[in-house]
């Protein structure tokens, strides 16, 4: 969910199933988007700082940089 007004971001929140048991709702990121001005810079700035207290068991390492990727996406589609 993103609220924005022109390109900044008035309130945003972000939830991933299929990376957790239950869906996920990662802090860092969604404290992060409130305020945000959408712009390349702050959001790379932002995909980077989120994900970095994730766990992953033993085979599904590959899920941290594929959330990040997919967030990043989904953030650009909703720039435009």
């Amino acid at each position: 969910v993103l609220r924005r007004n022109g390109n900044r971001v008035q309130s945003g929140r972000v939830a991933f199933g299929g990376v957790a048991p239950i869906p996920w709702q990662e802090d860092a990121l969604n404290n992060q988007l409130s305020g945000l001005v959408m712009n390349d810079q702050n959001l790379e700035k932002v995909i980077q700082s989120a994900f970095t207290d994730a766990s992953p068991l033993e085979r599904n390492g590959y899920k941290v940089p594929l959330v990040r990727n997919v967030t990043r996406q989904a953030l650009k589609d909703l720039m435009a």
